[in-house]
C-alpha cells in the first residue's frame, strides 16, 4: 500500500496519533497503551477489543470483558 486512504467526515476533537516514522501499515497502535488496564473491573480478569465511538459532544468507551 503506497498511500493512506481515511474514507468519511473528520470528527472534532477525536483523539489521534501520526503514523510512527517508518512504519508502512494502515493501523498503529497508541504508544501509550495499554490505556485501560486489564484489571479495570473488579469481576474482569481482562478486557479486549476496546474502541472508542462518538457520543454527544465526546466520545464513549466500548469494552469487551473477559469474566470467569
Amino acid at each position: 500500500m503506497s498511500k493512506l486512504l481515511i474514507s468519511g467526515q473528520p470528527l472534532p476533537n477525536m483523539p489521534w496519533q501520526d503514523r510512527p516514522a517508518g512504519y508502512n501499515r494502515p493501523m498503529w497502535r497508541y504508544d501509550k497503551n495499554p490505556i485501560i488496564p486489564r484489571d479495570l473491573l473488579p469481576d474482569s480478569n481482562s478486557i479486549f477489543n476496546s474502541a472508542v465511538v462518538p457520543f454527544d459532544e465526546g466520545f464513549a468507551g466500548v469494552l469487551y470483558g473477559c469474566y470467569g
